[in-house]
């Protein structure tokens, strides 16, 4: 059984549920401000949750990157004469993502308990499992639910290409068949990690082969290979930790693993029409480079001084994707705002190794800040909201129960046994 027990006095499952809801489920096919809605809803959220947790160290290092890094997009988009003062706020406000996600996810290690958030977790992986599958074999379905979560001419675009093979990509309630991989990768990690919460032994191997099962079937069906490669990985590493601390047993471990990830990997492939190759990376690369050819094309200070800090983040946004969310970084505040970033990263490591290691949701966390990362190298992965909100929500929820746990903040003492 985890170690990392404690008592939540009254649990509030429906207030969490419904979070979660607006994160997951909210539709796209909106076209005036009502499609910000959630982020209204999730800021206004942050802001009472502000009230109710303390502000640690890495959730601090988040919000100054943030406040940061829009302190410098109105400087240096002024300058190079790139957008007003309100759009350039506008534009900025998704820098808030992850402070807003890890300041909730404190909030509901409040207000549920380990196992319920694993309840909500299965929940919501089946709901988007049944989803996915009709979305395969109806197209009634299919047509209403991607003009419902992907409007417009995108929709038409996705529904069209279900002709060929390498066009059948399911979206789910997400909108973008590369999302939905890794948000379908961020459900598996915390169902299989927190299935041990479970005492039943045969109640827990059934949840985590079925979630294992419907996750693969999911990532198959959106044809991701960055949610191939890390469901594999996130697989392998959760399996290898669950071995005893023999150094037999670990190598043993270590083997299987190692072997259960090249199987899935090759069945995988085996089942979709896009090849899994590095060699896909070439055309990101040719992406960075002329995102960063631009920063300097850009610039009306000279290549020192846009090196030090960047074109400015809303000048950023207009030159369009970057598939890197640190080349986007680096673009939009240089060589200071990467490394405010990576402090960033780095504190945020540390307040998850002081979780010991017998503790579970240190795990969850670690592997969870493994899939940001990751996902960052092919995607501007902080600033897409549903992405970004429930990943840092995980994140925030590790760290903030471990802190609570070990009754190292003031005035919590009282929620442990």
């Amino acid at each position: 059984m985890n170690k990392l027990s404690y008592t939540i006095k009254i649990e509030n499952k429906f207030i969490v549920f419904i979070i979660l809801c607006i994160v997951l489920l909210y539709p796209s096919f909106f076209y005036n401000a009502l499609i910000y809605l959630p982020q209204l809803f999730l800021g206004m959220m942050s802001l009472y949750a502000l009230l109710k947790v303390p502000l640690i160290k890495p959730v601090r290092t988040v919000l100054f990157f943030a406040i940061y890094m829009i302190l410098m997009s109105f400087i240096f988009s002024l300058l190079n004469n790139n957008g007003g003062l309100v759009t350039i706020a506008i534009s900025s406000l998704r820098l808030f993502y992850p402070f807003i996600g890890l300041i909730i996810g404190g909030w509901f290690s409040k207000k549920i308990s380990l196992k319920s958030f694993l309840y909500l977790c299965i929940f919501f992986l089946v709901l988007e499992f049944i989803i996915g599958y009709l979305q395969i074999n109806n197209t009634s379905f299919r047509i209403w639910s991607y003009n419902l979560y992907r409007p417009g001419e995108s929709a038409e675009r996705y529904l069209s290409k279900f002709i060929y093979s390498t066009g059948k990509r399911v979206i789910g309630t997400i909108g973008n068949p590369n999302v939905f991989g890794l948000i379908i990768i961020l459900l598996n990690t915390v169902i299989l990690i927190m299935t041990n919460m479970i005492q039943q032994i045969r109640k827990r191997k059934v949840i985590s082969v079925l979630s294992i099962l419907m996750s693969t079937f999911i990532i198959i069906n959106t044809q991701s290979r960055t949610g191939i490669l890390l469901l594999v990985l996130t697989v392998a590493i959760i399996i290898f930790k669950s071995s005893k601390k023999k150094s037999i047993n670990q190598i043993m471990y270590f083997i299987l693993s190692f072997l259960g990830a090249l199987l899935l990997l090759l069945f995988i492939q085996s089942q979709i029409s896009r090849e899994i190759s590095f060699y896909a990376m070439d055309s990101r690369l040719e992406i960075w480079k002329t995102q960063i050819s631009s920063m300097y094309e850009l610039s009306t200070y000279g290549k020192f001084l846009t090196s030090l800090f960047g074109v400015g983040f809303h000048t950023t946004r207009n030159l369009g994707t970057f598939d890197n969310q640190f080349v986007k970084i680096f673009v939009s505040s240089g060589f200071i705002g990467l490394f405010i970033y990576l402090k960033l990263i780095l504190d945020v490591f540390k307040s998850l190794i002081m979780i010991k290691s017998s503790n579970k949701v240190g795990l969850l966390g670690f592997i969870i800040v493994i899939v940001w990362l990751l996902g960052s190298l092919v995607a501007d992965y902080q600033e897409i909201f549903k992405l970004s909100i429930t990943t840092f929500i995980i994140i925030g929820y590790s760290i903030y129960s471990n802190y609570y746990f070990q009754g190292s903040l003031k005035g919590h003492s009282d929620r442990l046994r």
